[in-house]
């Protein structure tokens, strides 16, 4: 059995985490007045390659980890205000454009392996992210990750791994 309607979450006010992934949802508007939530896991929502609107998000103020891996994300742009977020996992996602995430200094760890990503010169902007997945994915400028102090596990488009501050700038100085 299916959960196809979240509306009656609206009322849980104090809810800190969300599991409702594996479901196919496609108005996640009734999350915005869970603005407790510090952990929201949308992985995989089956939602037959319609792109799902993250638009509510922006309410979520206090969330701290977002699982929006297997998905069709086409903006990112209700996440640029959400101060207190530090994980975002959006592996296998259809996820083109990662400018807004350059506004979120808080972020720590960010998984993009297997999306569209391109260009992540905008990831240079993120002075505490510590943890970078790029692997299978067509980014092809990795300069503006020399800029990052923190980084300290770092997978790359070609499937090269690096770990500790040393290791990954000895592998970004051989690109």
């Amino acid at each position: 059995m299916w959960l196809d309607d979240v509306s009656f979450l609206s009322e849980l006010t104090q809810l800190e985490y969300l599991d409702i992934g594996f479901n196919p949802l496609h108005d996640l508007s009734p999350l915005r007045h869970l603005t407790k939530l510090k952990e929201l896991d949308l992985g995989e929502m089956r939602t037959d390659d319609v792109a799902l609107d993250i638009s509510s998000f922006a309410y979520l103020q206090n969330l701290v980890t977002l699982d929006i891996s297997e998905n069709v994300i086409d903006d990112l742009s209700p996440l640029s205000g959400l101060t207190q977020l530090e994980n975002i996992i959006a592996f296998s996602s259809d996820i083109h454009d990662v400018s807004p995430l350059a506004s979120i200094e808080s972020l720590r760890m960010l998984q993009l392996q297997n999306t569209s990503v391109t260009d992540i010169a905008p990831l240079g902007m993120l002075p505490n992210l510590e943890i970078l997945y790029l692997d299978s994915t067509n980014v092809t400028d990795i300069s503006a990750l020399r800029t990052l102090p923190k980084l300290a596990d770092l997978a790359l488009p070609d499937g090269t791994e690096a770990r500790g501050h040393a290791a990954i700038q000895e592998a970004l100085a051989q690109r």
